[in-house]
């Protein structure tokens, strides 16, 4: 088994989503009054309207980028379909830019639709690799073994 360790749409993707937190923190603090830099938590913590909803967006972020990154590497590793790795963390970026916007504009209901959609997107690769529902793939089962050469198949039936 080969596996290539280039930089496919998937690493891409996740490139992107590392970057989403940090324009979170930018929508947090950009324009706010008497931002303090000496005590930036302290400050963000006492805001309120979409600065406060861009920092829950921001630590959101972050849980999501973990979860991508590793459902997109199980998913390298285990030398799944790449084509639709790379669909799936398409999808995952697209949510969560919705989802940025949806939070930081108040918009709840939207903003929990996209999250669960970006959701089950994540977790997507992994089934693409293994398919959760086949015992065989956790080793639970084991596969039946292969008749041998001559043997009638509607015996072993």
């Amino acid at each position: 088994m080969t596996i290539e360790l280039g930089m496919t749409t998937a690493f891409w993707c996740l490139l992107i989503l590392a970057v989403l937190p940090i324009v979170c923190a930018g929508i947090s603090k950009a324009g706010g009054d008497q931002y303090d830099n000496h005590a930036p938590r302290a400050w963000l913590a006492k805001q309120e309207g979409f600065r406060a909803r861009a920092v829950g967006a921001q630590q959101n972020s972050w849980e999501a980028f973990a979860l991508l990154t590793a459902a997109v590497v199980v998913a390298h590793l285990s030398a799944g379909p790449q084509d639709g790795v790379d669909q799936l963390a398409i999808g995952v970026v697209a949510a969560r830019v919705l989802y940025i916007f949806f939070y930081v504009g108040d918009w709840a209901l939207a903003r929990t639709m996209v999250w669960v959609a970006g959701f089950f997107m994540t977790l997507k690769p992994l089934r693409v690799v293994h398919d959760p529902l086949d015992l065989r793939c956790w080793g639970l089962v084991r596969p039946a073994p292969e008749p041998a050469a001559g043997e009638d198949r509607s015996e072993r039936l």
